[in-house]
């Protein structure tokens, strides 16, 4: 694409800075320039020529006609769940928010030529509904059709065929294990750094909680994150079959063996076991805070042993491949059409494999002409 007679858009420098994670401060060092210039390039007091263009987009990882694209979805604070909201700083969210922007015009493009799922997401508000969180995870189980008696198989597949857009990015808060933005499109990003499967279900649980019980409500408080947290807990481990199967009682020794093969039945942590088990009246708070004394003696606490295979997205994979069959697009054209590089794409959290196999959560293309 030229650049030439295209117009600067000073939201997309701002957009591309801030998903870098730098200030202007630290963008002008890297140029070599005074901060100010970068302040008057983003509120538009003054237009970068095409030797400034071409140095921005170097160290962003993009391309200058990145620079010349409207911002026509802009993605607010307010849409992303952040976790623990205090100790998260501002450049963190602005970056989350900035990538989030960027994704979801890539996502919406996407949906010119793939037809994803449906979002089939329930809404249950607790202070209009009265209706406990148990009563929630039962009903959600119950929407999709998951049962309340056995294990959910793979919660990733769960979320995407619900028409939520998963994706694992790097390069984020270490406190941070997944985050959501609702958007026209549900998105969760997951911390690559937190790859145990159990603790990885658990955090997309959580996020699946915010979905059906906060939309349009604030949060990142601590009520919020602790109803989340309940959601999951329920989810994963329904009331009922938890209390019959779980081999925690107050009055046993902790019989370990028993635990691991509970674990692994149902792809949950140890710690997520304690919890429900302290939860539900099963053990007293001397048995709960002897759980944690071991699992932190053991070190388990970071890393957990009997896991299973961590859960991969498909969604974003079997798009881009539904491009490449069907309509010769390839990789390298999604970058030309958004003005962003390789390195930029990872760090949206978009993966292509060279599997071939399909894992069906899109749902069929859209015959349109595709305009290199």
């Amino acid at each position: 694409m030229q650049t030439q007679d295209l117009q600067f858009q000073s939201e997309r420098l701002r957009l591309a800075r801030t998903a870098k994670g730098l200030t202007q401060a630290s963008l002008a060092d890297q140029l070599g320039v005074k901060r100010q210039f970068i302040h008057q390039f983003e509120h538009d007091e003054r237009t970068p020529n095409d030797m400034t263009l071409n140095a921005l987009a170097d160290v962003l990882d993009v391309h200058p006609h990145f620079f010349m694209r409207q911002v026509k979805h802009v993605i607010t604070h307010e849409s992303v769940n952040f976790r623990k909201l205090k100790s998260v700083t501002k450049t963190f969210q602005s970056k989350i928010v900035a990538r989030s922007t960027i994704l979801s015009e890539v996502i919406r493009w996407l949906e010119k030529y793939v037809e994803l799922r449906d979002i089939e997401i329930p809404q249950h508000y607790l202070d209009i509904s009265g209706t406990s969180i148990e009563q929630v995870t039962q009903l959600v189980r119950d929407f999709y059709g998951v049962g309340l008696n056995s294990p959910i198989d793979n919660v990733t597949t769960l979320m995407e065929s619900a028409g939520v857009i998963c994706v694992q990015v790097g390069d984020t808060s270490e406190k941070i294990s997944a985050l959501s933005v609702d958007t026209h499109r549900p998105l969760v990003m997951h911390n690559v750094l937190n790859k145990q499967a159990s603790r990885m279900r658990f955090d997309l649980c959580h996020e699946l909680g915010h979905f059906v019980m906060h939309k349009g409500t604030p949060t990142g408080d601590d009520l919020t994150e602790q109803q989340a947290n309940s959601f999951a807990s329920a989810f994963l481990l329904p009331q009922k079959a938890f209390i019959n199967e779980c081999p925690l009682r107050d009055y046993r020794q902790i019989d370990w063996k028993a635990l691991s093969e509970f674990k692994q039945r149902w792809n949950v942590s140890f710690q997520a076991i304690f919890r429900r088990a302290f939860d539900l009246g099963l053990i007293g708070a001397a048995q709960y805070k002897k759980g944690h004394i071991l699992i932190n003696t053991k070190g388990w606490a970071k890393k957990e042993p009997y896991e299973h295979e961590a859960e991969k997205p498909s969604v974003m994979n079997d798009a881009a491949k539904i491009l490449n069959f069907d309509f010769s697009i390839y990789l390298d054209d999604i970058e030309k059409e958004f003005g962003i590089t390789k390195e930029f794409v990872k760090l949206l959290g978009i993966e292509i494999s060279e599997n071939l196999e399909f894992q069906g959560n899109v749902v069929n293309f859209k015959k349109y002409a595709f305009q290199k």
